[in-house]
C-alpha cells in the first residue's frame, strides 16, 4: 500500500562488504567521529569532491539498517520498475550526470545495481503520502514541520540524518534525508528559508496513465521535485 516506501528502500539493497570501499575515497569524506543532532547523525556533504565520493560515508553508516529494511520490502518488489530503470537509465546519465554519479557511487559502496538505487531515487514520482505544517509559537517563532508517511517507521529512522552541504569550506544548506537518496523532501537555509515536498494529488486515485506519464518524462529529462528543491537552496 505504500509504494512510496516501498520503493525508498527496496533499492537500497543488495550489499556486500565495505572492506575495500574507503580505500580511494578523499580525506574530507572520512570522519573519525560523526557529529549528532539529538538522536539524528549529521554528515557533511562536500560539494567540491566528485560526485561519486559525495554521500560515501552515510551510506556506510547505515549499512546494516538499510540491509534489515531490504529483508522486510524485497519480497513486495515491483519487477516491472525494475526493468524500466534497467533499460532506460541511461537517459538520466545523459541529461544528469552529476546526479547520476553521486547515485551511482552510493550503489557501489553497497554493492547494488545503479539502475535500482536510480529507481529508487525517482519513487516520488510514482506515488507518495506526504504532507508539511506550518505554525506559529507563542514566542513568534515559525515552525515548519514535514510529515512523512512510510511503513517501519522505525526502521525508517535507523537510516535517518542531517546532511550539511559545503563549498569551498562554506556552509550553503541542510537537509533530513534518508541513506541511499540524492534528492531532497525537505530542505533548510539558514537566515534564507525552508522548503518542503508535499503530496501532489491523492495517491488513491493514480491510474496507470499517470505512472507512464510520469516515467516518460523522467527519461525525458524533466527534473523531478526532490532535485529541484537541491537546486533552489543551492543556487536562491
Amino acid at each position: 500500500m505504500r509504494i512510496h516506501s516501498l520503493l525508498i528502500i527496496l533499492g537500497l539493497f543488495a550489499s556486500t562488504s565495505l572492506a575495500n570501499t574507503t580505500k580511494d575515497l578523499p580525506s574530507s569524506i572520512i570522519q573519525e567521529t560523526v557529529e549528532a543532532r539529538g538522536d539524528i547523525p549529521i554528515f557533511k556533504i562536500n560539494l567540491n569532491d566528485p560526485p561519486k565520493f559525495r554521500f560515501k560515508e552515510p551510506i556506510q553508516y547505515f549499512e546494516h539498517s538499510i540491509k534489515a529494511l531490504l529483508d522486510k520490502y524485497e519480497p513486495m518488489f515491483p519487477t516491472a520498475i525494475v526493468a524500466l530503470f534497467k533499460y532506460l537509465d541511461w537517459t538520466i546519465w545523459w541529461y544528469h550526470s552529476e546526479r547520476y554519479e553521486e547515485i551511482s557511487g552510493m550503489a557501489e559502496v553497497i554493492g547494488a545495481d545503479p539502475h535500482i538505487v536510480i529507481m529508487v531515487n525517482y519513487v516520488y514520482e510514482f506515488q507518495s503520502f506526504c504532507t508539511s505544517l506550518i505554525a506559529k509559537q507563542e514566542d513568534g517563532m515559525i515552525m515548519h514541520l514535514r510529515i512523512l508517511d512510510f511503513d517501519y517507521p522505525d526502521d525508517m529512522r535507523n537510516i535517518t540524518y542531517i546532511a550539511e552541504f559545503h563549498r569551498d569550506g562554506e556552509y550553503e544548506y541542510e537537509a533530513v534525508m534518508f541513506g541511499g537518496l540524492a534528492g531532497m523532501q525537505t530542505g533548510f537555509k539558514r537566515g534564507a528559508f525552508s522548503i518542503s515536498l508535499n503530496q501532489r494529488e491523492p495517491s488513491d486515485q493514480t491510474s496507470w496513465s499517470d505512472f507512464i506519464e510520469n516515467a516518460d518524462l523522467i527519461f525525458l529529462s524533466y527534473n523531478q521535485p526532490s532535485w529541484l528543491i537541491r537546486d533552489t537552496l543551492a543556487e536562491c
